[in-house]
């Protein structure tokens, strides 16, 4: 075999795997692009949920500082009818029966109040799970109420120095408030039950939302 043919032979052979490398080459850009794409993809998607996740944020966030001065404006109200009939107790003066049943009236409708106002805020949380109200005002409400309970015992000794009619009524008033007050305990007790709940699902939330990501990046 001549010089020449080794030559040309050994030319063909490198022009072959020059070839062989452009082809690898250009599945190897292909294949890149392919990646940066799905990149740019899931940073939109991962863009977007965040976008999302902070929205749903500032309107729990929204909601409980609204439902949060609500409940502020009851509970000012409701202590200050609790302070001035407990203040009236301490001085000894005496009480008109009308008075004190328009006044466990209020109460009675203050209560009502709270009560709703914890429904909202229950209602708010089952819409979106990722936040939870603190408990204190929960624990606080629980003092207040024992406090009131107090004040009721107190009023039912008082009710036995007036005159019959009133007596019933107030007593029936008496008796309302208590009914209330176990209301509050059970409301108060299903609210904590609530929160743990709801902490625990958005702790999942969370880590489904981490392992969504995780996989999708990965396929």
């Amino acid at each position: 075999m001549s010089n020449q043919q080794q030559l040309k032979e050994e030319l063909q052979l490198c022009r072959t795997q020059l070839s062989k490398l452009s082809i690898e080459k250009d599945q190897t850009v292909f294949e890149l692009n392919k990646v940066i794409r799905l990149v740019d993809r899931l940073q939109i998607q991962i863009s977007e949920k965040d976008a999302e996740i902070s929205m749903l944020h500032q309107q729990l966030d929204d909601q409980n500082k609204y439902h949060q001065q609500q409940l502020e404006q009851v509970k000012q109200h409701y202590e200050y009818l609790k302070e001035s009939a407990i203040s009236r107790l301490k001085s000894e003066i005496s009480l008109d029966s009308e008075i004190m049943i328009q006044e466990l009236r209020e109460t009675k409708q203050i209560y009502q109040e709270i009560l709703d106002i914890e429904a909202k805020r229950k209602s708010s949380y089952s819409q979106d799970d990722t936040h939870c109200q603190s408990i204190n005002d929960y624990q606080k409400l629980f003092t207040e109420k024992q406090e009131l309970k107090q004040l009721v015992e107190k009023l039912q000794k008082i009710n036995s120095s007036q005159n019959t009619e009133q007596s019933n009524e107030l007593i029936q008033e008496i008796q309302y408030l208590k009914d209330q007050l176990q209301k509050l305990t059970l409301e108060l007790d299903n609210a904590k039950q609530t929160i743990n709940i709801l902490q625990n699902k958005a702790l999942k939330q969370q880590n489904l939302l981490k392992e969504y990501y995780t996989n999708d990046f990965q396929g």
